[in-house]
């Protein structure tokens, strides 16, 4: 009777702990439906109606007729997709080595690396887009001074209000946090396929690109995906360097239909442009997870030649 009891007492908690476990991962569902599904859906509602937001009416698709129609509409989307690739690229070039350095190499100065990196975050966006001006500016610019007093030139040698440019700023911006995500990654790999490759003579960069770069294949790529859409919905930069340079991206594009220089905000069109950004994200989030079920069927094969 006794063991019985037990047996029963036993079942009874574990019932309970299933019970517990049921409940919080239902209250998560529900914080997570309100805090993202309802400003998503209230998004899309917003661009299925005309007129402001509360006023009735019946759902239409002339906002997306109205946006999609028109060609201006296509320059704005090839300059968000060039800016974003530009930020990721920019982005990953700093961080990836920055982190391979830091976690998996004997440099010095470790600490003031990692100090630099942290205020690196805690700087706004805004201010350095002022920095970057006030030093590569073509007109104000410090270095382009200092390059036509030296060189004695009448054009300056470099200018920020371009694609390129922004994605730079933004790119630069972003090498923090990229480097904190990676970090990860990097401190937790198994120090025995380094130590095989340099005991088969095998240099430290080429180590970097064969093995460590691979092996870290999958937190590279979450980085990326972040990254891209974080450059998608950004708007410090493409409203600094890109508003003087008459250059929209999807961000800014909503910005301005919002807040128009005349007239009413239009939240119908800004909710159409926002659309992307939503599809942009469920495809980037559905090929994120394919790659690391993927990763997950992969073996490390170390060969030297």
């Amino acid at each position: 009777m006794k063991a019985e009891a037990e047996v029963g007492t036993i079942g009874y908690t574990s019932g309970a702990g299933v019970n517990g476990v049921g409940i919080f991962a239902g209250g998560l569902l529900t914080l997570l439906v309100i805090m993202v599904g309802v400003p998503l859906i209230m998004v899309v509602l917003m661009s299925l109606r005309t007129g402001f937001p509360g006023e009735g009416g019946p759902l239409t698709l002339a906002n997306f007729i109205a946006v999609y129609s028109a060609p201006s509409t296509y320059k704005i989307l090839l300059n968000t997709l060039l800016f974003a690739f530009g930020t990721v690229i920019v982005g990953l070039a700093f961080a990836v080595p920055l982190v391979w350095l830091l976690n998996r190499t004997d440099i010095p100065f470790k600490n003031t690396i990692y100090v630099l990196m942290t205020v690196g975050i805690l700087i706004p966006v805004f201010l350095r887009t002022i920095a970057w001006i006030l030093l590569l500016s073509p007109r104000i610019g410090l270095v382009n001074q200092w390059a036509m007093q030296l060189f004695n030139l009448d054009q300056p040698i470099i200018s920020l209000y371009n694609i390129p440019g922004m994605a730079f700023i933004q790119g630069v911006s972003f090498v923090p946090s990229a480097f904190f995500m990676l970090s990860a990654a990097y401190r937790t790999m198994d120090p025995a396929l380094e130590e095989a490759a340099y005991t088969s003579g095998v240099s430290k960069l080429q180590t970097f690109l064969r093995i460590n770069i691979p092996i870290t294949w999958p937190a590279i790529a979450g980085v990326m995906v972040y990254l891209f859409m974080s450059a998608i919905a950004v708007f410090e930069v493409p409203a600094i360097i890109g508003f003087p340079a008459r250059i929209l991206v999807l961000s800014a594009s909503i910005f301005t239909s919002t807040n128009p220089p005349t007239g009413l905000p239009n939240y119908g069109v800004a909710g159409a442009y926002g659309a992307v950004m939503l599809l942009a994200g469920l495809i980037l989030a559905y090929f994120y997870v394919r790659l690391v079920q993927q990763g997950k069927k992969y073996t490390v094969i170390i060969t030297f030649l």
